[in-house]
């Protein structure tokens, strides 16, 4: 695999951002957005168990393998104070939130970060929280909606991989799903050789740093876990055809002059 870095700028005008990143569907890393508005400084753990402590909230353990989708249902429910603290105190744990739309829940809380400029028009008013523990991790997947996205980190610091869509098929993703079962950061290119052929963006934020997100198509149909044998077979069928239509033929020394870093 090839990596590559992420441009990143401390300021950027409308214009230069569409022509540069929006338009071409580039990711770039925007240091300290969310210190230009108040919840820069205000939104702290402390600060949102407080506002946000009594809602319950959905939770997903990752040590549930059951699962074969992208949509799945929590597999447990409590208070937001509770979960809150798992991170607070940095206890090890595979529970986690995502999608919680805490601006429904709290609407008071969208005026210490509207939307940025940058983004009006484009994202409106939807916002989702994510939450994880120190050293969690969510395996590989595609958005559900394929829609392009802000991502600004408030609290710890978060590692992001990013692969472009046209790297799809060799990322043996599941038909009709949104997700892969490999594993980045321990590559089998026996069991998986089209990773041999994709190259990937990868950063860390810190906190008020934001990460746009492209993705420029369109939401895939997502079948149900009964499919899950045939869909694996036809990943691996798809990733070796595409490794052919390239012209690797599944040679290794094709590979390294496309896989400089740069």
């Amino acid at each position: 695999m090839k990596t590559r870095t992420i441009d990143v700028v401390d300021n950027i005008s409308e214009n230069e951002f569409n022509q540069k990143y929006f338009y071409p569907q580039k990711p770039l890393i925007i240091r300290g957005l969310a210190d230009k508005y108040p919840a820069g400084k205000k939104w702290t753990m402390d600060y949102i168990k407080q506002v946000c402590g009594d809602v319950m909230v959905d939770i997903f353990d990752n040590n549930n393998k059951n699962s074969a989708s992208a949509f799945t249902t929590p597999d447990l429910q409590m208070r937001f104070e509770e979960y809150a603290n798992t991170i607070i105190e940095n206890k090890p744990t595979s529970l986690r939130m995502f999608l919680f739309n805490m601006f429904k829940e709290r609407p008071e809380l969208r005026k210490d970060f509207p939307c940025p400029a940058l983004f009006k028009g484009l994202m409106g008013r939807i916002g989702f929280m994510f939450f994880g523990a120190k050293d969690i991790k969510v395996r590989i997947h595609q958005d559900m909606d394929m829609s392009n996205v802000m991502l600004t980190q408030f609290y710890g610091r978060k590692r992001v991989v990013l692969v472009a869509p046209k790297y799809s098929r060799l990322l043996y993703k599941l038909p009709f799903n949104t997700h892969s079962l490999i594993d980045l950061d321990h590559p089998d290119y026996n069991k998986y050789p089209g990773l041999k052929y994709i190259e990937t963006f990868e950063c860390v934020l810190e906190h008020g740093d934001s990460l746009f997100m492209p993705f420029d198509k369109l939401m895939n149909k997502v079948m149900g876990s009964r499919w899950l044998p045939f869909k694996e077979k036809l990943a691996k069928s798809r990733a070796d055809k595409e490794i052919k239509r390239i012209g690797g033929g599944g040679k290794e020394e094709h590979i390294g002059m496309q896989l400089q870093p740069h």
